[in-house]
This record gives structure tokens, sequence and C-alpha cells, in this order.
């Protein structure tokens, strides 16, 4: 039995649609968001946008950040939007970045780090000494972070995380073709090892580092959080569901057995192994999930996002405002109505716990007292990563000094 929240979302609801329903207005309001110019972080700003915020848009490709800024504003009639070139696989081009939001607003609302990869890149180590999809997923949005946790603690405002599924402690080692237990305080001895290690392998299971790297992302919510509240700095990670442009669809499912085979696979009665070999059985193994081992066999209604709660698909596969819609709730939504703070959720607020949010998982199988020691150092080692205090800003200066509060 699913328990629905106040503020959840209906499938196949887009960014646009929620922002209009529910009266969001994030006027005098700037936000800041990666990967804006397409996919889901395209529908993000689009729902930002619906709400009449100022955006700034960091691409990589400023051509087509500027087409993607013109159809925003077509679609919203809001032109209050600018955009800075960005290299995430470059950590001296986001502190760049930084100089130049700063020289060109007075306020910071929220980040939003949606950047990030389908597959393994080339080169596969960036010049900062860091496997490509790692520092492109998580370090390089880590630093912007830091940079901008002065502006962030002024306005109280907010971190948004674009996360997935399967980065429970199973799938995340499976997935990233890692020994089991790599997420664990005893794997994350190993972190800084993998973090510098090329991972290009692309099998049907094993997808280099993209999921190790959204599993990160949602971890440093949680313990951000933490850190931050006293500030009042709030910080989401988020599943969007199955979203493929119609253009690529095709291609897309074809990995899958063509578009009906997918399309089934979606759906809550298939079985979970389908997707990964071997999750139902650690599952069943998992001490976090045993109320809920009933659950196991079964696909979640949230995997794709295709279907709400009762199991009828609405959607199929979702577009760039539907995928958007949980993180321009996040970002826009009034306090009040936002879920804990820290949490990894899909439907705008609902939190899953089988096959969901790995902090929940993790304090499920050690407690909250080894799980937050587990996600200090976790954020400790983090910053080791990024350049030494006097060559980067007062945000990565802040927080270090904040380790000893």
């Amino acid at each position: 039995m699913v328990q629905l929240c106040d503020a959840m979302c209906t499938a196949g609801t887009t960014s646009v649609d929620l922002v209009l329903s529910r009266g969001y207005d994030l006027t005098g309001q700037t936000h800041i968001i990666t990967g804006g110019d397409s996919g889901i972080g395209f529908g993000i700003a689009e729902g930002l946008a619906q709400a009449n915020a100022s955006i700034v848009l960091l691409g990589h490709n400023i051509e087509k950040t500027a087409e993607a800024m013109r159809n925003i504003t077509k679609r919203t009639k809001n032109d209050k939007l600018s955009s800075i070139p960005v290299n995430l696989m470059s950590l001296a081009s986001v502190k760049s970045a930084v100089d130049a939001i700063l020289a060109g607003t007075n306020r910071v609302d929220s980040v939003i780090c949606d950047a990030g990869l389908l597959h393994p890149i080339h080169p596969s180590i960036t010049a900062d000494g860091f496997e490509s999809v790692i520092q492109i997923e998580y370090i390089s949005h880590f630093y912007l972070f830091e940079l901008l946790l002065p502006e962030l603690r002024k306005t109280q405002g907010r971190v948004v995380h674009t996360s997935t599924v399967g980065i429970d402690s199973y799938a995340v080692c499976m997935k990233s073709g890692l020994p089991q237990g790599c997420t664990t305080l005893a794997g994350l001895a190993n972190l800084s090892t993998t973090v510098r290690a090329p991972n290009d392998v692309l099998t049907p299971i094993v997808d280099g580092n993209i999921f190790l790297g959204l599993w990160m992302k949602t971890m440093h919510a949680r313990i951000l959080a933490h850190r931050e509240v006293g500030s009042g700095v709030k910080a989401y990670s988020f599943h969007p569901g199955l979203v493929v442009s119609s253009a690529d669809f095709a291609a897309f499912a074809k990995q899958y057995g063509g578009i009906e085979a997918l399309k089934k696979m979606c759906s809550t009665s298939s079985q979970i192994d389908v997707w990964l070999p071997g999750q139902e059985a650690a599952c069943k193994k998992n001490p976090a999930w045993q109320p809920f081992v009933d659950q196991c066999p079964f696909t979640p209604w949230f995997l794709c996002m295709s279907s709400g709660p009762d199991g009828v698909m609405k959607a199929y596969p979702l577009g760039p405002e539907q995928g958007g819609v949980t993180g321009a709730y996040l970002a826009s939504a009034p306090k009040s109505e936002l879920p804990v703070n820290g949490a990894w959720t899909v439907a705008c607020d609902y939190t899953p716990v089988i096959y969901g949010d790995p902090y929940m998982e993790m304090v499920g199988q050690i407690g909250s007292t080894a799980t937050m020691d587990f996600l200090e150092r976790f954020y400790e080692l983090s910053l080791s990563w990024l350049p030494k205090v006097g060559s980067s800003s007062q945000g990565v200066e802040d927080q270090v000094e904040h380790l000893t509060v």
C-alpha cells in the first residue's frame, strides 16, 4: 500500500502545468541550472520560467543553450534568461562560471544540478585527473555548490540534484562494475582510487560510472541537508523517470527488445530481474527492506514514472517537461509544501522505500549514527578533491571552516 503525499504529482504532469495549477511564483528570484538546454533540465527550466524566475543556464554549447532559451521564452513568455559557458570537465571552468554568476546577479535562490551523461565518454580522464563521468556528474557540481554556498545561505536557498533509480547498495555496485560493498564505509576507502581510474565499460549491466556519480549526488543532498540545518539551505534529489526524446526512443528501446517490450518492462507486473539480474535476491536479503520483501520481485511503479501507484500507464515515455516536473517542484514549491530536507523523491514529494532512497536504505542497514558518520567522511573526501584553500573562492573556505563547527 502506497501512502499518498499531499503534494504528490500525477504521472504525466508537466512542469509548466504544475506551476500553473499550483500558482507557484518565483518573481525576484534567481535560479542557476546546469543541463537546462535539453532533456530533463530543459523541462525544469521551463517550469521555473513559467513561475517568473530569472534563470541562468550554464551550458557547454552556447548556441544550443541560446536556442533552448528562445524556446523557453516562446513557451512561457519569460525573457529573464541568460547563459554562461561552462565545461564540467574542468574545475577552472566551473570557477570562471561562478565568477560570472556573481558578477551578473545579486542573489542565488537555487542551484539545480542536472547535467549528466547516458554513457561513458572519452577522454576517460579529465585534465583535473578525475574519471570524466564522475567529474561531470558529481565533482564539478559539488564544486559549483561550494562556491555558491555563501549566496545560498543569504537567501536560504536550495540545491536540487537530478538523480535516478538503480542506486541502491546492490544495483549501484553492479551497474558500476564494482565489488559488492562499494558504498559501505569499507568501500569509501577505495573511492579516491575509483574517481581517478578510467571506467568506460559498457555492457547490458555495467554503464561506466554513471550510476555511481548519481549515487554520490543523492548522498550529497542528504549530508548537505544535515550540515546546513542552521543556515536554512535545503537540498533534494529526485528520480525523473524514463525520459527519452521521440526521435531517439526507437533506438533506445531497441536494447530492451523494442518499444513494446520496454513498455511491458515498465509495468508493475514486470519482474525486477529483467532490469538487473540478482536484484530480487539481493532485495530479500537486505536488512533495510525486510518488512517489504513481498514487493521485492516486482518492478516498482516509479521506475519509468509512466504510471502512478495505481499501476495505470498514463505517459510512455516521458517528455522533458514531464521528466522535469519533480525538479521544478523541489526548486519552486513553498517551503511548507516540501518533503523532508535531504530527501530523494519521485512524483514531486513521494519517497519510496524499496528500490528508493539510498540514504534511507543505509540507515536501515547500519543505523542513523553510523550513516551520518559515513556521510561526514564522504563530504570531507569530496572536499579533498577540490582546489586547495587559497586558490578557490570564499565558499570552499567557509565550508572547510564549517567542518569544525
